[in-house]
């Protein structure tokens, strides 16, 4: 997993309004949110007082690691707390410009030279045009929510500081295809192992804090039981 501290100070006026919608009903993905109430404050514990509160997190592809290591990919609350300024990738790998005949070759080893020639002007003018790199959004949160980025984002607790902390991580899957065996004249699934890196940032809903009510443990140790046998004290009864 790694962790980067992705700042953006680019124009704004170019963002894409996105409607976050946590009942799902949407069909425009850009980030996947998910809404988790009475998530526990770590450091609260420290107190004595524990405290909880209800965080969102939203989770994206990544295309790309390079460009999240190049702090390309950043996302940041705007100062009223409604919504939430993403940019990322589009998906075209950097591969896709960088090595031409090379990525297209490895997805399609039949490419004619004239293929391979349009994809190389495709790919230069990818390049050149920023806008077909990274988009810029406005992820707008429900009616009458606000979010903060307090507890979930390290560094960046201060009143003016609206940045957010963007994580990624690869998970490992398995594709499977189904292959027929001439010889045996049998249909068998070959697995074909793959890896996904995904994004992540985390926020927390406005007012949702709450203090916990911790039990308390009134279980007697073993230490406890030993000491009073020795002493003479425990359950035994007098005589």
């Amino acid at each position: 997993m790694s962790t980067t501290d992705h700042q953006d100070t680019t124009d704004l006026a170019t963002a894409q309004d996105i409607d976050i919608d946590l009942d799902y009903s949407s069909r425009n993905f850009v980030v996947f949110p998910v809404l988790i109430r009475g998530v526990v404050i770590p450091e609260s514990f420290l107190s004595g007082r524990a405290s909880s509160v209800t965080k969102i997190t939203f989770y994206f592809d990544m295309p790309d690691r390079q460009l999240f290591f190049q702090k390309k990919i950043s996302a940041c609350i705007e100062s009223d707390g409604a919504s939430i300024i993403f940019n990322t990738t589009v998906c075209v790998p950097r591969k896709f410009h960088d090595s031409v005949t090379e990525y297209l070759l490895e997805i399609n080893p039949d490419a004619q030279e004239t293929e391979i020639v349009a994809h190389g002007y495709a790919a230069n003018q990818i390049s050149k045009n920023k806008a077909l790199q990274m988009n810029k959004y406005r992820l707008i949160l429900p009616q009458g929510m606000t979010v903060n980025n307090d507890y979930f984002n390290e560094g960046h607790e201060g009143q003016d500081d609206l940045h957010l902390n963007i994580s990624v991580g690869v998970s490992k899957s398995t594709a499977r295809r189904e292959v027929f065996d001439e010889t045996t004249g049998v249909t068998k699934q070959k697995k074909i192992k793959q890896d996904r890196a995904s994004g992540f940032f985390s926020v927390a809903v406005d007012n949702t804090l709450q203090q916990m009510q911790l039990a308390t443990d009134t279980r007697r140790s073993q230490h406890d039981i030993d000491c009073d046998r020795l002493c003479g004290g425990g359950d035994e009864g007098e005589e």
